[in-house]
């Protein structure tokens, strides 16, 4: 029987709800210190209103499980968030994210 397959693909707004509590559950385990749960409402917003108009989004997923993500902008190559889920981290997620972002900004 074959291993499930981790892939790429674009960001869907149904991925919203997903990619937000992906964002507070890696920040909050690298920066224990802080409480990102304090900051989910201002990053639902900076979300809704700079990254998801402006950046390309890609998620990485498995089985319909969403792993990480990554939000670049095509026209500058800037990477602004590479998020990969603390039990995924030293895994190919965030390469093959990274390699994605590069395929839309091949100049950058």
């Amino acid at each position: 029987m074959s291993k499930p397959a981790l892939k790429v693909r674009p960001y869907a707004a149904a991925d919203e709800d997903a990619a937000i509590e992906l964002w507070r559950r890696t920040w909050q385990q690298a920066y224990p210190h802080i409480d990102f749960g304090e900051r989910v409402a201002w990053w639902r917003e900076r979300w809704r209103s700079e990254l998801v108009p402006q950046a390309k989004v890609l998620v990485a997923e498995m089985e319909g499980v969403m792993e990480g993500f990554a939000t670049i902008d095509p026209k500058t190559g800037y990477l602004d968030q590479i998020v990969v889920a603390p039990e995924f981290w030293g895994s190919n997620v965030a390469t093959m994210l990274l390699d994605a972002c590069k395929r839309l900004s091949p100049a950058r």
